[in-house]
């Protein structure tokens, strides 16, 4: 039972992610990606896509606020 209730909550978990990620532009789609499921820093992201670090955590920053307005809007 437990583990088919921690499955539900992945595959609902996976699927509002999925949701959440639709909503963010191509540039911001790209920084997610790279941070959080390529597991990069922000310096080696800043060099890829030709920014710098500071920017590169000025944007994460904003983007992860961006990303919790639109999943607390979901949850009303």
């Amino acid at each position: 039972l437990f583990q088919l209730l921690a499955n539900i909550i992945h595959s609902a978990f996976k699927i509002l992610i999925q949701e959440l990620l639709k909503k963010l532009n191509e540039r911001e789609r790209q920084i997610i990606h790279m941070r959080y499921f390529q597991n990069q820093t922000q310096a080696a992201i800043a060099k890829k896509i030709g920014i710098s670090q500071v920017q590169v955590s000025r944007m994460e920053k904003k983007i992860l606020n961006k990303l919790r307005k639109n999943a607390n809007t979901k949850e009303n």
